[in-house]
């Protein structure tokens, strides 16, 4: 890929202009990670880059702000125009942009100083603002007056904690205050950006250091967590707060799957809306994964998230906390969800269960044991668990006289039965049972 960008730059130099590798590529070949977008910066204007790469396939989706898209070597990259911003009329985006010949004035318009360096073959990199030393010493610092960034455009704040998630970057001082002045521009940023970026920070490598140091952004997109930083929970299986267990659980989950991150993210939020203080001196959290279930549903569809990952982290957060000790608790989940589902709810129950207090691993990870072998069990003995897999149907229920909706009822009260156990999955078996128990 980042030869390829080399040729587009090459390119482009060839025909008499001028043209960088740009931003966050830059950033990333620096630090030696895997380049995905590269995008190219340069003096020539939208046109004048379509007739370059006129043997080329181009998308003009971002002509008017300077940005043509080439398909060059079965690769799309986004070449674009040295510009400089107009006014910012909604924290989000300039109500216009000016074309200019300045490389500085371009590179001036950027968020942050890791994200503000340019590289060409011949001229190598170039680096007004800093960038490499801020990279070296690990600082994510915003290009020029910090403030004057965010006003611009408030997703940068999100960014700026992505960052620090991402590469484990501390934010630099004049820039984190900026960001708590300017926190309340978050607001006006769409629900899908938000979610997206939210996204990006959850699977961070570093994730638990980022929203430890910058809560503050975390609760002003999701107010529902305020109350659970440092919030005691005096138990004896805890070790730590409502807040910092969570952080913990999240940043011990596998970082590619993003559904099992937000699920960790909201499976205990609920504790600090029905916590009891019991006479033992102990807090109790009855009904607590209700709780989480429905806060996570609430605040992902406010969030625009898709209605699957909805769906399946909400659910994930109510049964986060059962006590699976027969097969017949496990084979009524496999029944409404997917392996896949069942597989995320162990590895977080494993992820949680590591965190507890040296009693809380002791008292419950013999039963986390014993959920895993059962559900072992079931899949290597092909036990029914669907309602599908059941060896008796509509048609055999027809063949011995039942009909319409009794047809339904007796179905799910055989799949219940066989489920539990109490009948084998033999169509011999349960007709048996329907003759001498139901007809």
């Amino acid at each position: 890929m980042f030869n390829r960008a080399l040729k587009v730059v090459k390119k482009l130099n060839n025909n008499g202009y001028l043209a960088y590798i740009v931003g966050g590529a830059v950033r990333d070949m620096i630090l030696e990670k895997e380049c995905h977008d590269i995008d190219i910066t340069t003096n020539a204007k939208p046109d004048e880059i379509e007739a370059v790469f006129s043997d080329c396939k181009t998308s003009f989706f971002g002509k008017k702000h300077g940005t043509i898209g080439v398909l060059f070597e079965d690769a799309w990259f986004e070449i674009t125009t040295f510009r400089r911003d107009g006014e910012y009329e909604d924290n989000r985006r300039p109500k216009n942009v000016e074309f200019t010949d300045d490389l500085t004035l371009d590179l001036k318009r950027r968020d942050f100083t890791v994200n503000a360096m340019c590289y060409n073959p011949e001229g190598g990199y170039i680096d007004i603002f800093g960038g490499q030393a801020d990279l070296k010493n690990g600082i994510i610092r915003a290009v020029g007056d910090p403030a004057q960034r965010f006003k611009e455009d408030a997703l940068r704040i999100l960014r700026a904690v992505r960052f620090s998630s991402q590469l484990g970057f501390k934010i630099e001082e004049n820039t984190k205050k900026a960001i708590t002045t300017c926190l309340p521009l978050i607001n006006n940023i769409s629900k899908e950006r938000i979610y997206t970026e939210l996204c990006k920070i959850l699977q961070g490598e570093f994730v638990k250091m980022a929203l430890t140091e910058y809560s503050d952004v975390l609760f002003e997109i999701i107010p529902e967590f305020k109350k659970t930083k440092n919030f005691d929970q005096k138990s004896l299986s805890h070790k730590q707060g409502v807040y910092e267990h969570i952080l913990e659980v999240v940043s011990l989950c596998d970082r590619n799957d993003l559904v099992l991150r937000l699920m960790a993210l909201f499976h205990d939020v609920g504790k600090v809306y029905c916590f009891q203080d019991g006479n033992d001196g102990y807090r109790h959290y009855y009904g607590h994964w209700e709780a989480s279930e429905q806060i996570a549903k609430q605040v992902l569809t406010r969030l625009r998230a898709p209605n699957d990952v909805v769906f399946e982290v909400s659910k994930l957060c109510l049964y986060h906390d059962a006590d699976l000790k027969t097969k017949y608790e496990i084979k009524l989940i496999l029944s409404k969800h997917s392996l896949e589902f069942f597989d995320r709810l162990l590895k977080h129950k494993y992820c949680d269960l590591i965190t507890h207090s040296e009693h809380g691993i002791k008292k419950y990870k013999p039963y986390l044991d014993k959920t895993i072998k059962l559900y072992n069990e079931i899949i290597n003995n092909k036990e029914c668990y669907k309602f599908s897999d059941l060896d008796f149907t509509g048609d055999d229920c027809i063949k011995l006289g039942i009909q319409d909706k009794k047809i339904g009822e007796v179905l799910s009260l055989v799949f219940d039965l066989v489920l539990k156990g109490v009948l084998r999955n033999s169509k011999s078996i349960i007709e048996n049972y329907i003759k001498h128990n139901i007809l």
